[in-house]
C-alpha cells in the first residue's frame, strides 16, 4: 500500500501500510523552529516512536530590536561589542549591525542569568565569543552560530547545555571542548 500525506493546519498526517500494518505519523512544526514527530500503530492507538528534533532556520527569525542590548564601541571605532542582552524573549536574534556599523563581539556575561532564552542566534558579522558569555542560561537549548570563521575562547557556553550548531555541525555539551579557541 503507497503512504498517503494530508497537510491541515500546518500538521502532516502519513498513513502507510506494510505487510498489513497501518502505521500514522504526525508531523508538527511549532512557529517554524521545532519539529515534532510521533508515530502510531492504527490496531492500538499506541505511540512506538516520537521525535522531537530543533529544526531552526536562522534567516526565517527576525533581529531582536537593538533596543534590547547594550553595546560598546571598539577603540577603532570599525565594530560594536555585546555588552549585555535585556529583553525577555524567548528567542534571540544577535542584530548584525548596530549604528551602521558590525557587531562582532560578544563579551563576558552578556547573556548570563538570561534563564527566559531557548534559542540564540548570532550573526555572520560575529568574531569572538568570549568566555562565560552563557553562563546562568538554565532553559537556553540552541546556540546557532552562522558565521564560518568565529573565536570561541575557552568557557563561552560554561554553564549551558545547549546544543551549539556551527560550521553545519551540532555540538552537545560534551563536545563544546571541540570549538574553543587554543
Amino acid at each position: 500500500q503507497a503512504a498517503a500525506a494530508v497537510t491541515h493546519h500546518g500538521v502532516e498526517l502519513v498513513q502507510a501500510g506494510d505487510d498489513g500494518l497501518d502505521l500514522l505519523s504526525v508531523h508538527l512544526v511549532v512557529l517554524g523552529i521545532f519539529l515534532i514527530s510521533a508515530s502510531t500503530n492504527s490496531s492500538d492507538g499506541s505511540i512506538f516512536s516520537a521525535a522531537t528534533t530543533a529544526s531552526i532556520d536562522p534567516n526565517s527569525i527576525s533581529e531582536t530590536p537593538t533596543s534590547q542590548f547594550e553595546f560598546e564601541g571598539s577603540q577603532d571605532e570599525e565594530y560594536y561589542k555585546v555588552i549585555k542582552y535585556n529583553g525577555n524573549d524567548s528567542t534571540v536574534k544577535v542584530p548584525a549591525k548596530y549604528d551602521g556599523l558590525p557587531v562582532e563581539t560578544i563579551l563576558s556575561g552578556s547573556f548570563s542569568g538570561c534563564s527566559e532564552v531557548t534559542t540564540i542566534i548570532l550573526p555572520e558579522s560575529m568574531d569572538f565569543i568570549l568566555g562565560n558569555t552563557f553562563a546562568g542560561c538554565s532553559n537556553l537549548q540552541n546556540i546557532i552560530i552562522t558565521g564560518s570563521n568565529v573565536d570561541i575562547y575557552q568557557d563561552a557556553f560554561s554553564g549551558c547545555t545547549a546544543t551549539v550548531t556551527y560550521n553545519g555541525k551540532s555540538y552537545t555539551s560534551s563536545e563544546y571542548s571541540e570549538l574553543y579557541k587554543n
